[in-house]
């Protein structure tokens, strides 16, 4: 009779070429909140690899894309006054 193993180890890593993996954590849960505001925009695959305690391990990798760039200011910014409020208009920028 075959019996689970739980889950006990979560490492999140980072690779902008696919090769070279950086640590983002390891730990015991399985989500992380990951700052990004030190890397250069561009494309960056994550990896998370669970083990467990007879360490069983499997991966799995997702790309993402990092972008610092400020989106452009929209145009043609007016305001238009009415006798109780202001209605304010732009064009969207695309």
């Amino acid at each position: 009779m075959c019996c689970h193993v739980r889950v006990t180890n979560y490492t999140f890593e980072y690779s902008a070429d696919g090769d070279t993996w950086t640590l983002i954590s390891s730990q015991s849960g399985s989500s992380h909140a990951w700052d990004v505001s030190s890397l250069a925009s561009g494309s960056y695959d994550v990896r998370v690899t669970v083990s467990d305690a007879k360490n069983n391990s499997t991966s799995i990798t997702q790309s993402y894309i990092v972008d610092h760039a400020s989106p452009d200011a929209p145009g043609n910014l007016r305001v238009t006054a009415a006798e109780v409020s202001l209605m304010t208009a732009w064009d969207s920028v695309i």
